[in-house]
């Protein structure tokens, strides 16, 4: 009887649950199927963020970096195609490092403080993310549908690509953009170029062999056949290749961007800045997804074809444009005080890369030249001043918001940035030192062994170790020097160059 009883009470759960909860149980599937989908997307995020690791553990490379309308496609050196997604509805939370020292998130501080150098983040036994060992309490993968810190944007900056994350944390893995090319084991050789003195038409790359100990102070002369030119002032690589942007002198006909094979020094093609009737005067070269873009006096932003090395697009954005970086998939040129055109002088433009407009100006300094991308995003801005009752200064603009968050009363010349740490040659060239951009400590000097030098003109960090490498202009002479340091700032070896060294371009041994 009871089990009569039983089946009847059974059958009776089953018809009024066939019945009467239809509705819920289709609702129950429709929630089940969505947090599956949410499931899969943290196994992917697991999947990405582990890989992003590995490839950092195992000296893998980014090969190029593909935007995509929720997110990135990352592909390694080794093969791999990483899949990562825009945070939460696509929206990036703002990451910001407060007066305490700690990671802020949308303002909120996370307790944890930034790291002077990218931080090392893995996964505990416990489950959670450690960061530098240090447990931070958050669980890798949670009941709230959160598995992994989302990228909120991928800088590229010089030889290296830095992913931040929506919880504070970055990353750095070296971008070479050469197929099948791991990171690199060495640093084997160095480009320096070196502008020479204007009207000399002697701009030259020296070239050093670290293992001979040899340094060829016209090398780019030996190999073509033919020299550099006329005030030779930037020299970056990207991927397999470098490009020289050679400024020339107005009305001489004689500016150049040279695109320069880094394995054998050979020239693959001289691309004119002129035409019939103007002399553009290319000033620097930042590169984004293939591109590349050159500054110059005109006032105009060249994008070149890094693959076709053919010019795509001159658009008139600002004055007599300087320095540019890319930061946060906006482009940011400054404005100098340059009598070549007449636009502003106190600014730096912000510019929409895919469109090449100008969206708006930032107000800094005066006669702002050079500018650089931070570890965070952020963008340091120099300015130089009118050398009378206008000051240099330093500025330091947030990405997110393009708003000035600071100023600093430094005189500052040449400079490089890593992480954030900040190289700063200061006062013409008399003084070297570190600015710590988490604590906004300036060292009494980076250099630590004594070692000496006269006018300091170029700094340069090595992605592949971090060494750093300052061009020395000895007194603005026709010889110059240049010095690398380690990161604790002594030095590792020294070489001769040709006149006023300032930018380099380093050649790796690869596994």
């Amino acid at each position: 009887m009871k089990r009569a009883i039983l089946l009847l009470t059974l059958f009776i759960s089953v018809g009024i649950i066939s019945s009467c909860n239809k509705d819920e149980i289709k609702d129950l599937k429709g929630k089940y199927t969505d947090l599956d989908a949410k499931l899969k997307q943290q196994q992917e995020d697991l999947k990405t963020y582990k890989a992003l690791l590995d490839a950092l553990n195992l000296k893998v490379s980014v090969n190029e970096i593909e935007q995509t309308t929720d997110g990135y496609v990352i592909k390694l050196s080794d093969g791999q195609q990483l899949v990562v997604k825009n945070g939460i509805n696509g929206q990036a939370p703002v990451v910001t490092i407060g007066n305490n020292g700690n990671w802020f998130v949308d303002g909120n501080d996370t307790g944890k403080k930034a790291e002077a150098a990218s931080p090392e983040i893995t996964i505990g036994a416990n489950g959670n993310w450690l960061i530098n060992g240090v447990d931070t309490g958050k669980p890798a993968k949670g009941a709230d549908g959160v598995s992994a810190p989302k990228i909120t944007n991928v800088i590229h900056a010089g030889e290296e690509i830095i992913f931040l994350f929506d919880n504070g944390e970055q990353m750095k893995i070296p971008f070479y953009a050469t197929p099948n090319v791991t990171q690199p084991m060495e640093t084997v050789g160095v480009y320096m170029l070196c502008e020479g003195l204007m009207g000399d038409n002697n701009s030259e790359i020296t070239y050093y062999n670290i293992s001979t100990k040899v340094a060829e102070r016209a090398y780019f002369k030996k190999i073509n056949g033919y020299a550099l030119g006329e005030t030779a002032n930037d020299l970056k690589r990207y991927g397999n290749k470098m490009y020289c942007v050679v400024s020339g002198i107005q009305g001489k006909k004689n500016s150049y961007l040279e695109v320069i094979d880094v394995s054998t020094g050979k020239s693959l093609k001289r691309i004119p800045f002129f035409d019939a009737t103007t002399e553009f005067m290319p000033r620097y070269v930042a590169f984004h997804k293939n591109k590349a873009y050159v500054s110059s006096y005109d006032g105009k932003i060249t994008r070149i074809d890094t693959a076709s090395l053919k010019i795509e697009l001159r658009t008139s954005v600002g004055g007599a444009l300087e320095g540019l970086a890319i930061s946060n998939n906006k482009l940011y040129v400054t404005n100098s005080d340059h009598p070549f055109h007449s636009g502003s002088k106190n600014t730096v433009t912000v510019v929409d890369i895919p469109s090449l407009t100008k969206m708006y100006d930032v107000e800094v300094g005066y006669n702002p030249v050079k500018i650089a991308a931070t570890g965070n995003g952020d963008l340091l801005v120099v300015s130089w001043g009118n050398y009378g009752n206008l000051p240099a200064v330093l500025t330091r603009i947030n990405s997110k918001t393009d708003d000035v968050v600071k100023s600093y009363p430094y005189s500052v010349g040449p400079f490089a940035v890593s992480g954030n740490t900040a190289y700063l040659t200061l006062d013409w060239g008399s003084s070297f030192k570190a600015l710590d951009l988490t604590t906004d400590v300036l060292s009494s000097n980076f250099v630590t062994d004594g070692t000496s030098f006269s006018t300091a003109y170029g700094v340069t960090i090595n992605p592949q170790n971090n060494d750093v490498y300052l061009a020395d202009a000895n007194g603005y002479g026709s010889n110059g020097n240049v010095f690398c340091f380690d990161k604790n700032g002594k030095k590792k070896f020294e070489f001769a160059t040709a006149g006023l060294p300032q930018h380099a371009v380093f050649v790796y041994s690869y596994k």
